[in-house]
């Protein structure tokens, strides 16, 4: 069987509440993320990013470890954010 046709296959193996379950999942990072910033972290459009959470496309395996890397970039800056708020606060205006 070639790739495309073990995605196929593979996507038709999963039930409805795990294709639901993706979806959500994608949804999810894209509050947290906004529509632009997840299609980046997919290398996807946002007219593409509608077609997966309107289930008109598949949410693959890598879809979702993309999205989960984009996440961990911007939790990683929000981080930073808020080490550098602190700082201010704490008085060490040359920690940022």
């Amino acid at each position: 069987m070639s790739a495309p046709q073990n995605r196929l296959a593979s996507a038709a193996a999963m039930s409805i509440g795990q294709v639901a379950r993706r979806i959500g999942l994608l949804r999810t990072a894209i509050e947290f993320l906004g529509q632009e910033r997840a299609a980046a972290a997919l290398g996807i459009r946002s007219r593409s990013m509608r077609a997966k959470t309107e289930a008109r496309r598949g949410v693959a395996d890598h879809d979702l470890l993309f999205v989960a890397t984009g996440l961990e970039k911007h939790a990683a800056a929000l981080l930073a954010h808020a080490t550098t708020i602190r700082a201010t606060l704490a008085g060490r205006e040359d920690a940022a």
